[in-house]
């Protein structure tokens, strides 16, 4: 059995994955298949094409396109073949497609998807009408679907029976959505809530699935109750008399504000798009979204973060259709909102988007783009700027810690203009000054993650440290090297990756991290002397290829391991000799040296760090939208 997908979006993808994961032979078309596909599944160049050598074809497009795309596929349609039209359409659009396709003798079903796809996918109930449902539910009935048919039916009668359960479903469920905001702008959450319970029954988690699915998926279920309103506009539905589908209309408005709300809004061309801010935050480069215009959904939300930056799902290292720049420090995301803590004041989750793989890594933060997370939240007015400095307390989501940031902000507004010069960085700016709390162990549980401070791997003598950011430090002389390679000389020296890449494996099970084959911690830095007179000179790999400066908690790491007494470190720099230290460290990078403060003490022969403290410099690059393909 063959089974053409017209259409790969959330619906298409998942009944493609899922067949291809039951043996079945798949072939897809999408003009933009941007949806992770299992790897059996053949992409087709079109709809035509796709269409060729199936038994079965489910067009699961948007309705505006459903007519166009039967022309399309008309001239190849056989009389063996069934053609399953599932678009949310109304009883007169499919009528019109069974008459395009009437005379190429294609078996048509009137398929109606009766539920949400997601979990279910293709065992998501169905309904079926036409003259060849019954047969059609025999040919499928070895893939044990959940399929009612309707007897002595036409094409439109299961169109009809979707769409009025959804005046039901959709109207009940923005009844709620419209009492749930009102009875907390009057301050009456817990009394509007149990009005509702008393009418449908259930609890918060009832009313919460109605409110949530509302949102998520607002803008298709706008879609639906346009074709709704469409049916009962229809000659059928006034041959009793006038009607006005009044409550239809307001659901279909109420649906189409939550889509405004949560950036689902379509443009002319057809896409989604999402207000953004591109920023420059230290030597790094990246996206600055506000939480709530996201999914809440996780695994969707990231999806979302790859297709803006390279525009597809499937990888694409040039990321050419997307707002990435093709390299790591260009492709990374800020996810910012207002805290719930009282104790601080933002929240701030950054995405590393993994270039040209299709997915992201959260297991790390950067402190790069953290500082221009202040400023994007003053620039939006989710803190109120202050005369001359503003600052704020910044909750590190990914890893833990607190970073206080101060922004220079004269006559209430963000001055990035300035005389501060960062390596990595051309020019000079305003100076953000970014002390870090509470970053010693943040992710691997201690500054020292194995308990050691040397430990070998392969021979070679390491010191693995996490203070904000996991590394594993190694003599760049035990590898053959002076540590003054250039970044592209270190990029194409194989063998040595291949050598740090085994370490790195190797150490990221004894700093607690598991398995990180898949992951973009722990980092792998090179060291030895300093050249221009700071403490130390660094190579840092991120994980795979070599930074061209320094990550912002990278340095602080390093710096702190320069302070351990016997790590690698030793007989490269010096040691502390008293109890008590505030000291600054200049940590030599490819492009020039960054500065850390450390304000730490040694007890018990134990280093405890108070602050890391160091000055970056951000821009407000642009703002707008971003049009996302479907």
């Amino acid at each position: 059995m063959v089974i053409a997908i017209l259409g790969l979006g959330e619906a298409g993808s998942c009944f493609a994955n899922d067949l291809a994961e039951m043996g079945i032979e798949v072939i897809g078309f999408d003009p933009n298949p941007i949806r992770k596909l299992h790897p059996t599944i053949t992409l087709a160049p079109s709809n035509f094409e796709a269409s060729k050598h199936a038994d079965i074809i489910f067009s699961v497009n948007l309705s505006s396109e459903s007519e166009n795309i039967a022309k399309e596929i008309a001239p190849v349609l056989k009389p063996h073949q069934f053609f399953c039209e599932m678009n949310t359409s109304s009883p007169e659009k499919k009528k019109a497609i069974d008459t395009i396709l009437k005379s190429t003798g294609v078996k048509m079903i009137d398929l109606a998807i009766m539920a949400p796809v997601p979990p279910k996918g293709i065992k998501t109930p169905f309904l079926a009408a036409g003259e060849y449902s019954a047969e059609f539910i025999e040919k499928v009935s070895p893939l044990n679907l959940t399929i009612s048919g309707l007897e002595n039916s036409q094409i439109g009668d299961a169109a009809t029976r979707k769409l009025l359960r959804s005046i039901v479903y959709k109207g009940i469920a923005a009844v709620i959505c419209e009492a749930v905001e009102a009875g907390e702008n009057f301050g009456m959450k817990s009394y509007i809530r149990e009005q509702i319970s008393s009418v449908i029954g259930g609890n918060d988690e009832l009313i919460n699935r109605f409110v949530e699915g509302s949102k998520t998926h607002a803008l298709r279920r706008m879609h639906e109750m346009e074709a709704v309103v469409e049916m009962l506009a229809a000659p059928l539905a006034h041959e009793r008399g006038a009607f006005d589908p009044i409550m239809s209309k307001a659901t279909k408005e109420n649906l189409r504000k939550l889509a405004k709300i949560s950036n689902q809004e379509v443009s002319p061309l057809g896409v989604r798009r999402l207000s953004y801010m591109q920023i420059r935050g230290g030597s790094s480069k990246g996206l600055f979204f506000q939480a709530k215009d996201l999914p809440s959904d996780i695994n969707l939300r990231n999806e979302l973060i790859v297709k803006v930056m390279e525009g597809t799902l499937h990888g694409d290292p040039r990321q050419i259709d997307g707002l990435g720049g093709a390299n790591p420090l260009t492709s990374k995301v800020a996810i910012v909102s207002l805290s719930a803590n009282p104790d601080w004041d933002l929240d701030y989750e950054f995405v590393q988007v993994i270039v040209g793989k299709g997915k992201v890594s959260t297991t790390q933060t950067c402190g790069n783009i953290l500082a221009g997370v202040l400023p994007f939240a003053i620039e939006l007015g989710m803190i109120k700027a202050k005369n001359s400095t503003t600052s704020a307390k910044i909750n590190i989501v990914n890893t833990g810690g607190i970073c206080e940031c101060v922004v220079q902000t004269p006559n209430g507004k963000v001055e990035y203009a300035g005389e501060i010069k960062i390596d990595g960085v051309v020019g000079t700016a305003a100076p953000i000054i970014c002390n870090y709390l509470e970053t010693a162990g943040a992710t691997c549980g201690s500054i020292l993650p194995t308990g050691n401070n040397i430990d070998v791997f392969d021979g070679i003598e390491t010191t693995c440290i996490d203070n904000g950011m996991p590394l594993v430090i190694m003599r760049a002389k035990d590898f053959g090297l002076s540590g003054n390679e250039s970044k592209q000389n270190l990029d194409t020296n194989e063998n040595l990756k291949k050598k740090i890449e085994n370490i790195r494996l190797q150490a990221g099970f004894r700093m607690n991290l598991g398995d990180v084959s898949e992951q973009t911690i722990p980092k792998m830095c090179l060291i030895s002397p300093a050249i221009h007179h700071g403490i130390i000179n660094t190579r840092m790999f991120i994980p795979h290829v070599v930074h061209e400066a320094i990550g912002v908690l990278a340095a602080v790491s390093v710096a702190t391991a320069c302070i351990i007494p016997n790590s690698v470190c030793a007989g490269i720099t010096a040691n502390p000799t008293s109890n008590i230290q505030n000291s600054t460290f200049s940590i030599e990078h490819p492009s020039g040296e960054f500065s850390v403060n450390l304000q730490y003490e040694f007890i018990d022969n134990q280093i405890v760090i108070h602050k890391s403290g160091v000055v970056r410099t951000a821009r407000l690059i642009s703002k707008g939208e971003v049009f996302i393909p479907k």
